[in-house]
Parts: C-alpha cells; sequence; structure tokens
C-alpha cells in the first residue's frame, strides 16, 4: 500500500468526523448511540484545571513532564515539571554557551554581543542575534532598526517554564515571568489566571490579549486526549460547518488514493450537537478501517467535542477536546466497517464500553472554572486639565453669580 496507505492514515480523523458532520446536516443517516453504564473507570475521576476551564478525568489519568503549553501574546510558554534547580541552572548556562558562540544565519558576527538579563534569581532572558534592518516597527513606522532575539527560562518549586524565542520580546517575557507562579497539580485556583502543568498564571481574560492553552493526556487503554482552550473575541465557526466546505475535497482524494484490492471505510456512532452545562459544542465519534486481506486491516476510533467560544457579552473561551484509541491490527475487515474489532482480538481493549464511559464522563464534566474569566476593570480616564487661567475666570464667575451680579466679559475687559 506504501505512500498511498500513509497519505489515506494522515486523513482519518479529518474525513471521518467531516463525513459524520454532512450525514447530519443534510442526509440525516441513521446512527446508534451506545450507553454504558459506569465501572470502576469512571467511578474515581480527578478534577484538573486546564486553561480557564475544569475537567474531570479518571484517576489513573497520566501525563509527559512536558505535556502542556500556551500561548500567551507573542509568547509561546512550556513547562516541565520534575526539574531540579540544579538542573535548572545546567539548562540555562549551557544554552548562553551556545548563544555566545553563535553567529547570524548568513555567517557574520551579530551587531553587538548577547545581553543576559535576570528578573529575579529563578529567572533568566537572554537577548541575541541582534541585527540592523530598514522597514516598518510594530506601530507601522518606517526606518532603519535594531531588532533581536529574547529566549527566556524560569524555575519555580521543581517546574521549569521555556519562553521560545520571540522577537524583540525581552519585556514581553519578563512582564509575563512575573505573572507565573508554582502550582500544585491538583490545585484550583481563585483568582483569574490559567493553568499549565506546575504553573498558574495570573491574569485577567483580556479579549485584547492572545491567548491558548493545549495539553496532551494519556487514558486508560493507551488511549490519548488532548484538551486546547482558546480565547475568542466571537463565537469561531462551528466544526460541522468547517468540514462542510472540504469534504468534497477529501472524498476526491480517498477516490483516488484507493486503489483495486485496498479497503476504506468509515462508521460513525454519533453527529450531533450536545450541550455541556450550557456550553453548547459539535460533537462527532467516528472510527474508519483501511487496509487489505494480504497486509491485514487497521482499525482506529476517534472523538471530538468542540464549544465555539463567545465574545464580551458572554465570555467563554472556544474549548476542543480530543480523543482517540490506538490503532487496531486485524486480519478481518471489523462490522460494522469502521466499528470496533471483536473484544478477543483486542485483549488490552479499550471495548467499545470502556471508550464511551471515559468519553462521557470527561466530556460531561467541562465547566468553565467560575473567576477565571472576570475581565481587567474598566479604568476611568482622567479629567481635562484646567489651566491657572480658566481656574482664575471661573472662580471670578462663581464670585460674581454668589453676589448676584452678572458676570465679568473677559473680551469686554480686553
Amino acid at each position: 500500500m506504501g505512500h498511498s496507505k500513509r497519505k489515506i492514515r494522515a486523513l482519518i480523523v479529518v474525513i471521518a468526523v467531516g463525513a459524520c458532520a454532512i450525514g447530519w446536516r443534510y442526509w440525516r443517516l441513521s446512527y446508534s448511540e451506545p450507553i454504558f453504564a459506569m465501572t470502576s473507570l469512571t467511578k474515581d475521576m480527578k478534577t484538573l484545571c486546564v486553561g480557564r476551564i475544569l475537567v474531570d478525568l479518571p484517576a489513573s489519568t497520566t501525563w509527559e513532564a512536558r505535556a502542556s503549553g500556551a500561548r500567551v501574546g507573542n509568547a509561546q510558554v512550556s513547562s516541565q515539571t520534575g526539574v531540579s534547580r540544579e538542573q535548572f541552572e545546567v539548562l540555562k548556562e549551557q544554552r548562553w554557551r551556545e548563544i555566545q558562540l553563535s553567529k547570524s544565519p548568513t555567517g557574520e558576527e551579530p551587531l553587538h554581543a548577547p545581553e543576559r538579563f535576570s528578573p529575579d534569581a529563578d529567572s533568566v532572558i537572554f537577548s541575541y542575534g541582534f541585527e540592523s534592518i530598514e522597514g516598518p516597527d510594530a506601530f507601522g513606522v518606517y526606518g532603519r532598526r535594531v531588532v533581536y532575539d529574547a529566549q527566556g527560562f524560569k524555575w519555580t518549586n521543581g517546574t521549569l517554564v521555556e519562553f521560545r524565542p520571540q522577537l524583540d520580546g525581552r519585556e514581553q517575557i519578563a512582564g509575563l515571568m512575573g505573572r507565573i507562579r508554582a502550582r500544585g497539580r491538583d490545585e484550583i485556583p481563585n483568582q483569574p489566571g490559567l493553568c499549565l502543568d506546575g504553573i498558574f498564571v495570573a491574569g485577567y481574560y483580556d479579549f485584547s490579549e492572545r491567548e491558548e492553552v493545549s495539553w496532551n493526556f494519556d487514558l486508560p487503554f493507551a488511549q490519548s486526549m488532548r484538551v486546547e482552550v482558546t480565547r475568542v473575541s466571537s463565537p469561531a465557526t462551528s466544526f460541522f460547518e468547517r468540514d462542510r466546505k472540504s469534504l468534497a475535497e477529501w472524498a476526491d482524494f480517498i477516490a483516488n488514493a484507493v486503489k483495486p484490492g485496498q479497503t476504506y471505510s468509515s462508521h460513525y456512532y454519533r453527529k450531533n450537537e450536545r450541550n455541556v452545562g450550557g456550553l453548547v459544542g459539535d460533537e462527532v465519534i467516528g472510527g474508519e478501517v483501511e487496509g487489505q486481506a494480504a497486509h491485514g486491516y487497521s482499525t482506529a476510533i476517534h472523538g471530538l467535542w468542540e464549544f465555539p467560544g463567545n465574545g464580551p457579552a458572554a465570555p467563554a473561551p472556544k474549548i476542543s477536546i480530543t480523543m482517540g484509541t490506538p490503532t487496531f491490527e486485524t486480519t478481518y475487515v471489523p462490522s460494522p466497517a469502521g466499528g470496533f474489532p471483536r473484544p478477543e482480538d483486542t485483549p488490552d481493549g479499550p471495548l467499545a464500553q470502556d471508550f464511551f464511559e471515559i468519553w462521557d464522563a470527561v466530556i460531561g464534566s467541562v465547566r468553565v472554572r467560575p473567576i477565571a474569566l472576570a475581565q481587567p476593570p474598566k479604568v476611568t480616564p482622567p479629567a481635562p486639565r484646567i489651566t491657572s487661567e480658566q481656574a482664575e475666570l471661573d472662580r471670578k464667575s462663581l464670585d460674581a453669580f454668589i453676589a448676584g451680579l452678572p458676570a465679568e466679559d473677559p473680551e469686554r475687559k480686553q
């Protein structure tokens, strides 16, 4: 199958959920929606703060030490737990040596030497790659200016926070560092801001500042889940609508990629809107199988729930949660094609009831952390400044009014 097989796999998730969306919107395809009872998988759940939302996950859920990241303004931030202070010191000094030895892409020496700045004992910001360019700045003013890259590292209570290289970003990185503190794994903060693994970034829900958070989790039965929380100024285009516009192109690709003797088929379990505590999002759960008799068949099941978010009138972030099974390898096409294989052929799971039990428990728990969406207080503009001449004129006019006399006309006086 070779190259065609890899292409088909690359589009499996999008095609499955996209076709599902079209079926729901336009052809009203019938489907079954399995409902399974709670078992030990979901009787013990733990609440986690992810970005500005809360979500309950099975107690056995794990994640990598560097599983979460965010973009705040123009700064890209990641956190890594389990890092000692000694490891932090080694890392930052190693990076500083690399920067000191680096040259520009053209091989030329930088305009001037790299700079190093420490906002506090556990933070450092490197500025390097200084060069003079001609063009507009951030405000559109054209001219010659010096630009540079900035990269930062912060250590707090066993967590390393890394700020990826950012153009002219020293001030923004320093400001963001001041908003970060350590956070326990189970801590639910009671102030505005967002959660990453091991840290909390304090801050109002400011529509003038870009904010995107992502976190990857490992669920029971080797299943994966990704949670994304994004600030939006207005509801994002729905998932169903986005896929409707491009499904025809994907269908054409599949028609050309699947060769004689190859199998590609999909099955859809759910395709509808789902209201989760007032958050109405698109829910799609589908599976697909591809392969051929000589080499076997690969099947995977995926789920997606996406809430488009709201603007300032009723603020709420866009929330996207995806979950997927490992790939099942069989010598036959499951029935239904694209559905779960027979239980005896998946000894390590998950079975259909495992998948749906975890999915429903997690999705049904999603809610916005109450204080997380507090917006910046409105600033009252200062009163216009009064000149001494105007103040004197106002005083005389007031005295004349009190005395019952007409106010003095300054023009007549002149």
